[in-house]
């Protein structure tokens, strides 16, 4: 992969976290060393360009049930834009892809008559919709430095908090598994997680919607596990928002 930074400076944003000052200090430091080009078009400035993100291939048929998709991740680009997100910390990704993820939910919530039509461009729910973003263990946490779903879904919340409310304390990862990725069986993946989550705060159910965040669904078995806590409490609708599906 290109445009990553040596072993040291990473080391430092692990020890002063980007919501930081010196993080902050520090990470428009490696961003005048080291500039930000496209991934797809190497364009200065800038992790993905907006004609790159145009470009890229859209998920139109459904992953797994209630799971709205909005890239394929098949294409190198894609690939590359959920690593640099995932593990190298270019949180401005975050803010790139938050708003096809949020049209994609609106798109599909609205066709599910979730949202009554104000006029042409304009919809109001008729229930709040609250974002989970998939969580990780304490110990991946604390190794990361931060969550990659969460930052999608503040993100996201960012362009309608009338609309929208991010919810960090209601689902939590108990058990520190595998990462799914280095697991290609959707039956293993599902056993990887099982018992991994927990609800750790009382859900009022109403009329709320649920929508779980995460990056990328390949068998959907991160979202599924959640998506049956929820249920198990008493949530009747619950989906599913990723970045990408391959």
């Amino acid at each position: 992969m290109r445009n990553y930074y040596p072993n040291f400076f990473k080391q430092f944003i692990h020890i002063y976290p980007l919501k930081s000052t010196l993080g902050r200090f520090w990470q428009v430091s490696l961003d005048f060393l080291f500039p930000r080009k496209c991934l797809g078009c190497d364009k200065n400035g800038t992790w993905l360009c907006p004609a790159c993100l145009d470009r890229l291939p859209r998920s139109y048929s459904p992953t797994e049930d209630k799971i709205f998709s909005v890239f394929e991740y098949g294409t190198p680009v894609m690939k590359q834009v959920i690593w640099r997100l995932k593990y190298k910390r270019s949180l401005e990704l975050a803010e790139t892809l938050a708003r096809p993820m949020y049209e994609t939910l609106i798109e599909e919530l609205c066709e599910k008559s979730y949202f009554v039509q104000l006029s042409p461009t304009s919809h109001q729910p008729q229930a709040k919709i609250i974002l989970i973003p998939a969580p990780l263990s304490p110990a991946r946490y604390r190794s990361r430095g931060y969550n990659q779903a969460e930052e999608l879904a503040r993100q996201i919340a960012r362009l309608n908090p009338d609309q929208f409310e991010v919810r960090t304390d209601i689902i939590k990862k108990i058990k520190d598994t595998p990462t799914q990725v280095s697991i290609k069986n959707r039956e293993a993946r599902l056993k990887n997680l099982k018992d991994a989550f927990v609800v750790r705060y009382p859900i009022s159910q109403n009329k709320t919607i649920f929508v779980i965040v995460d990056d990328v669904s390949t068998t959907g078995a991160t979202i599924s596990e959640i998506h049956q806590l929820l249920a198990r409490s008493g949530c009747r609708n619950v989906y599913g928002l990723v970045v990408a599906h391959g």
